[in-house]
């Protein structure tokens, strides 16, 4: 989509065109195309940029052991840590994530590190606590909840949850027709994130569906899901 802004123009100026593009492959694409300065490297294009030696003569080694390039006689393609926390939220005030033992097992279950080395192509790190590492005030290293179906199936049977009509899904003895649904941010790596979450908590037995946010904020305007995708960056 495009706005033109045309009201008291700087001299000269006619018009002002504004074009939104929400997703990030439609940036990159435009920026190789020159009709943008600079864009974001969407996760499809990710290993075909760093392995190109137009786009980056450093090297994809190089680049990805490095903590940050800015130097674009280096490479074309910029590296900038940022502290960002992205995360699940689960609302521990709404069955089924009241019980503690829920909220651990579907923890257990999803494979962190896979999604960071994969999914996100080393763009991130499995979370070891609410701050960022390196962050002022983290303090842990290792990863919280680190991936363990075994573990989380273990809690879920102790939590109540059984496959008592035998279709392979789990549920809660408390409300046996449980629905989940699990909700995503307008952007690619949330959908990829989501949908990853999803497999790895149909592997130990539970089903859940995944949606767009925005279709739930259409529904319920004002109001926050039980169970959706989000993330937080520290302003220092």
């Amino acid at each position: 989509a495009a706005t033109s802004a045309a009201a008291n123009p700087p001299a000269g100026i006619d018009e002002i065109s504004y074009q939104v593009m929400p997703q990030d492959k439609d940036k990159f694409l435009a920026f190789s195309r020159k009709e943008l300065d600079h864009s974001p490297l969407p996760t499809d294009y990710f290993r075909y940029v760093l392995a190109d030696s137009k786009w980056n003569p450093l090297g994809e080694d190089r680049l990805l052991k490095a903590n940050a390039n800015q130097r674009l006689d280096h490479s074309h393609v910029l590296k900038t840590p940022q502290w960002s926390t992205h995360y699940i939220s689960m609302d521990n005030q709404l069955f089924p994530f009241s019980d503690p033992k829920v909220r651990h097992a579907f923890n257990y279950s999803v494979d962190k590190r896979y999604i960071t080395q994969d999914l996100l192509q080393t763009y991130a790190q499995p979370v070891a606590g609410v701050f960022p590492p390196d962050f002022p005030g983290a303090t842990r290293k290792e990863p919280l909840f680190k991936y363990d179906p075994d573990k989380a199936r273990k809690l879920l049977f102790e939590a109540g949850w059984r496959d008592k009509d035998g279709d392979g899904d789990l549920e809660p003895w408390q409300n046996p027709h449980l629905n989940l649904t699990l909700y995503y941010q307008e952007n690619e790596s949330s959908f990829l994130i989501c949908r990853k979450i999803q497999s790895d908590l149909a592997h130990i037995g539970v089903s859940i569906n995944i949606e767009p946010l925005k279709s739930y904020q259409a529904m319920y305007p004002g109001r926050t899901p039980a169970f959706f995708y989000t993330s937080w960056n520290p302003e220092i």
